[in-house]
């Protein structure tokens, strides 16, 4: 996190967390990749007093949507059936999203 004056500020670049860079050397579909890791660091920059948070989205390793960042920060996304969609390629079969329960104080990041 970056001090300047009497903001904090976070700069997280995505591509360290989920980036290409990050994949083992073995091959992973596409479907298998996330933006989970990146919803958790936003919960803990948060967590350590953030303002004002800056993301860079290049080079990151999924194409989600924001799928995983969206669960990590505590949606809940479900079928017609109230079952719990856990993967981003069954999201067309949404019925329903639902906010967090909690105040997860990110209205500040941009």
């Amino acid at each position: 996190m970056v001090v300047a004056g009497a903001t904090k500020m976070a700069i997280i670049e995505s591509a360290c967390i989920i980036g290409l860079a990050q994949l083992p050397s073995s091959r992973y579909h596409p479907f298998q990749l996330d933006t989970f890791g990146l919803g958790k660091v936003l919960l803990e920059v948060a967590k350590r007093g953030a303002e004002t948070c800056v993301v860079g989205i290049g080079g990151s390793a999924t194409n989600d949507g924001g799928f995983g960042m969206a669960k990590a920060l505590g949606w809940r996304f479900e079928n017609k059936a109230g079952e719990a969609i856990t993967e981003w390629t069954d999201l067309d079969q949404l019925s329903l999203a639902s906010a967090p329960s909690k105040d997860i104080s990110l209205n500040i990041c941009s």
